[in-house]
C-alpha cells in the first residue's frame, strides 16, 4: 500500500494512526465483556505495532 491520492497519507502514517486507536477499541470491547473482540483488537494491535516499530523482543526468563 503506498501514499494515497485522497489525502490518508503513507503506510506508516496509516499503521501509526491505526496502532493509536486499537489499544481504546480494545479497552472498549473489553469493559463490554466482549472477550472474543478485545482479543482480535489485541492482535491486530500487537501486529500494527510489530509493522511500525518492529518486532518485540522476548523478556528473558528468571
Amino acid at each position: 500500500m503506498g501514499a494515497n491520492n485522497d489525502g490518508t497519507g503513507n503506510r506508516a502514517q496509516i499503521l501509526e494512526y491505526l496502532y493509536s486507536i486499537l489499544g481504546p477499541l480494545r479497552d472498549m470491547a473489553k469493559s463490554a465483556d466482549s472477550q472474543m473482540l478485545a482479543y482480535l483488537l489485541d492482535m491486530a494491535l500487537i501486529e500494527a505495532g510489530e509493522s511500525v516499530h518492529g518486532p518485540r523482543r522476548p523478556k528473558p526468563l528468571k
